[in-house]
């Protein structure tokens, strides 16, 4: 998953609503109609509220048609100029720069040993790809989101099957979307798109419950997937209280959930869990002004699947300042062994006998 997951969504609201936001009220080259501009405005008056009931399925309709007639290149252009603009809230942080850095050494610790890592979420794809493109460096074939409809400049009102791409043509949007890609919509996606099931999951909210419990579910491999809760008071707008409140609602979900605070047990390898709270595992994150979401070193992210392995971050530098990277290497928890050895067992354990888990074959999904 990508906001509440990977990256943070409350300054004030997720990047997708706040850059649709900046293009239909601040864009000079751009006229909203009333539907888009009440949209956007809604958005705005409500930003340090509770989110307004239904606005995620009015935000992406609105947005569909602010983009109409853009190609992707043009809208992921524009989102590149977004992420330099300053984080509202935050101080010291641009928005293209508010990863949670522990979620972004799981990102590299996974993909520099041989994982292959997907983004699935309910954000319009083409923005995620302009947004992890020179962050995270996820190829844009492994991003999977809510979708805009597309047409050629040239098709006019001509069904796709009737029409040929003509090499004066250029591919826009349509002005539609079709549908938020959340919940079971997610697992779609990926026996769609990705056609292997994954063995690792992550995510933060109710929309995310469907892709971890597939994850977990009769997979020919050892599999794990995780609740993210951002609990950081200090760096984010997180709330301990409300944030633990959630605990007993994925209890009855059916998702294990166990605290980083209080040991973080290896959970069942049929279940989900365990909750992941950032401020109590992000060990060594740089205390300053809230924003510096980026800064220092995580060690402790899950450790019944890893610990103290860390690999150097790519992303950008904050308040001009390095990022203090941490080392690589360390030992895992519980079953004990290096990293390499742990690494190994999982690629070699499986649910069911008779069926080879390659290390080549497995998928790693951010759910």
């Amino acid at each position: 998953d990508l906001d509440g997951t990977l990256m943070c969504e409350t300054y004030p609201r997720c990047f997708e609503y706040m850059v649709f936001v900046d293009y239909a009220l601040n864009n000079p080259k751009y006229t909203p109609t009333a539907e888009v501009k009440a949209v956007a405005q809604e958005i705005v008056d409500t930003r340090w509220q509770e989110k307004p009931s239904g606005i995620s399925t009015r935000q992406a309709a609105a947005a569909a048609v602010a983009y109409k007639g853009m190609t992707p290149a043009e809208l992921g252009e524009y989102v590149k100029g977004f992420m330099r603009s300053d984080a509202e809230g935050f101080t010291g942080l641009k928005r293209g720069e508010a990863f949670y850095l522990p979620m972004v050494e799981v990102v590299n610790f996974l993909e520099a040993n041989g994982f292959t890592v997907y983004i699935v979420t309910a954000t319009e794809r083409n923005i995620v790809r302009a947004l992890v493109k020179d962050t995270l460096g996820i190829p844009a074939s492994r991003v999977i989101g809510t979708e805009y409809g597309y047409t050629a400049t040239g098709q006019g009102d001509a069904a796709d099957g009737d029409y040929t791409f003509a090499a004066s043509d250029k591919v826009v949007f349509d002005g539609s979307y079709y549908g938020e890609n959340a919940k079971m919509s997610k697992v779609d996606a990926i026996v769609r798109e990705i056609g292997q099931q994954p063995v690792l999951a992550f995510g933060n909210s109710s929309g995310d419950v469907a892709m971890c419990k597939y994850v977990v579910t009769d997979n020919p491999y050892a599999s794990l997937s995780y609740i993210v809760l951002a609990d950081d008071e200090a760096r984010e707008w997180g709330s301990t209280e409300s944030v633990r409140a959630k605990i007993p609602d994925y209890d009855a979900l059916g998702i294990g959930t166990e605290l980083l605070a209080d040991g973080c047990q290896e959970p069942d390898i049929e279940g989900i869990g365990p909750v992941m709270l950032l401020n109590e595992c992000g060990k060594g994150i740089h205390p300053n002004a809230r924003g510096n979401l980026l800064r220092g070193t995580f060690v402790s992210v899950g450790r019944s699947l890893f610990r103290d392995a860390v690999d150097p971050v790519r992303c950008r530098r904050v308040r001009g300042e390095k990022l203090a990277y941490g080392a690589a290497g360390g030992r895992f928890s519980r079953r004990g062994g290096t990293t390499a050895q742990r690494l190994e067992l999982f690629k070699s354990e499986r649910h069911r006998p008779g069926v080879l888990a390659g290390f080549a074959e497995v998928i790693v999904a951010i759910v």
